[in-house]
């Protein structure tokens, strides 16, 4: 355990009351706000690798018992020279910002099975080209690979996935969104500022907020249909200014204000004719929200307008 900061290992209970140990990057100050460094404190090797391996268990001070290693939260957040990741323990089932700001790794793990949060896990690894299969059991990937400007390809999302708010943000070498699988219900600018994403996914009845999801997508072509069981579409295509072809939007929100910017500066290229429709109570608040000079119409209120 010399390569590993044991001021900070803390051992955690389950509901069951079980005890396993967590390596976490962070930590409180003297003021109580809370700090992150890596726990990992060892060397990087000449072929970008840690010294050693993540430990499979720690023993319990004062006592003779090893506890399993279940939490990498943040535990190498911030190590530049990292650049292949080292193997996870079969135990872990939280990789939540482990490798956050590791801007150096271009290999990622393989993702044992029985992990389950994934949040943050590869933000700002702006190296990273291919991302790691994704185990049926993860449930949360919120921010995953935010900003993974190098990534060209997306993993399949398992279903159980609930989580997907701003899993791809920033990716600009994104080209092809993954299958979106029927248990997320949030899919919160998922795709935000993918710049190079021209083809969307089929998005599945049951998600519920989709505010920003495809905002500044500037080469993204075609619209999905939006479902009934989305309440909040906000930003969902601000800045898409390619837009063009049918965009069916079913959402059900219960305010206008959730559809706030949803079409403010889309389809404002000069090859672009987006026609708006749909069952939303709010599809005339939906088309107000276009710029001045976008290629957008709605026949079921232009009609409606001019009493065809």
């Amino acid at each position: 355990m010399d390569n590993w900061d044991s001021s900070r290992i803390e051992i955690i209970e389950d509901e069951s009351g079980n005890s396993s140990i967590s390596l976490s990057g962070a930590a409180h100050n003297a003021s109580g706000n809370t700090i992150y460094y890596p726990n990992y404190t060892g060397d990087i090797n000449e072929n970008g690798e840690i010294v050693g391996k993540i430990p499979v268990y720690v023993k319990k001070v004062g006592t003779e018992e090893f506890l399993a290693v279940t939490s990498l939260e943040y535990a190498f957040i911030g190590r530049t020279d990292l650049i292949k990741a080292p193997e996870i323990p079969s135990s872990v089932t939280n990789m939540s910002d482990t490798f956050v700001g590791c801007t150096s790794l271009t290999q990622a793990p393989e993702i044992p099975d029985g992990v389950i949060d994934m949040s943050g896990t590869f933000q700002g690894c702006t190296s990273l080209e291919q991302a790691p299969g994704i185990p049926s059991s993860v449930t949360y990937m919120s921010y995953t690979f935010l900003d993974c400007t190098s990534l060209t390809q997306a993993p399949e999302i398992p279903d159980g996935v609930i989580d997907m708010y701003a899993t791809f943000q920033g990716c600009t070498s994104l080209e092809q969104a993954p299958g979106i699988p029927s248990s997320v219900t949030n899919m919160s600018y998922t795709f935000l500022d993918c710049t190079s994403l021209t083809q969307a996914p089929e998005i599945p009845d049951g998600v519920i907020d989709m505010g920003g999801t495809f905002q500044g997508c500037t080469s993204l072509t075609q619209a999905p249909e939006i479902p009934s069981s989305v309440t909040y579409l906000s930003d969902i295509f601000y800045g898409c200014t390619n837009l063009t072809g049918n965009l069916v939007i079913n959402a059900v929100p219960p305010y206008p204000a959730n559809c706030r910017d949803c079409l403010t500066n889309a389809a404002t290229n000069d090859n672009c004719n987006l026609v708006l429709s749909g069952s939303s109570p709010y599809l005339e608040e939906v088309y107000e929200t276009k710029s001045a000079g976008a290629h957008i119409t709605c026949p079921q209120i232009d009609n409606a307008n001019t009493g065809e």
